[in-house]
């Protein structure tokens, strides 16, 4: 909100593109009706957060997303990467006054792998401990990992077993 405060006087336009973008999140955000996404509707509205965040950053932020075309149906929980992005620019900024985040995935037999990178000086190695011990579980084969390097910057992988069931009853509310 401070942010579309300052670009109403000299920027009109952009503000309300980014009242209109942080409606949009918000609503998705607290749409109840569904827990799990396809990715690639989840995406739509990580790029609208991304594109509230280069305003604000300028050209200080950055932001590279490659994500396979298999990634597209795969079911995720609703804006998953939208708080590892959030971490990145907030444990990010502090040490350094740029920044360039990278979200990278593929589907490896049958598991969703995301990767949310930035090149910031990392965290604390007990900040990163305690990161690690929340563990996102879904299935046996899902899971989180941090990958922490104090000065050169800072990971977080996602693993999400896509299966046929999960895939299957999601298709059925779309």
């Amino acid at each position: 909100l401070e942010i579309i405060r300052s670009f109403l006087s000299f920027d009109p336009d952009t503000s309300e593109q980014l009242i209109v973008s942080l409606t949009e999140i918000l609503r998705y955000s607290v749409d109840a009706s569904r827990q799990e996404v396809r990715l690639a509707e989840d995406m739509e509205y990580i790029n609208k957060y991304l594109n509230i965040k280069r305003c604000r950053f300028g050209d200080r932020f950055h932001c590279e997303i490659n994500l396979s075309e298999a990634c597209d149906q795969c079911l995720v929980p609703k804006l998953l990467i939208q708080p590892l992005i959030e971490n990145s620019i907030k444990y990010g900024f502090r040490k350094k006054m740029d920044i360039c985040i990278r979200v990278e995935g593929h589907v490896e037999h049958g598991i969703l792998c995301i990767r949310v990178s930035d090149d910031g000086l990392g965290m604390d190695e007990e900040e990163a401990k305690t990161l690690q011990q929340r563990y996102l579980k879904y299935g046996s084969r899902s899971g989180l990992q941090i990958r922490n390097t104090p000065g050169v910057g800072f990971a977080v992988d996602v693993h999400i077993e896509q299966t046929a069931d999960r895939n299957a009853k999601e298709a059925e509310h779309v």
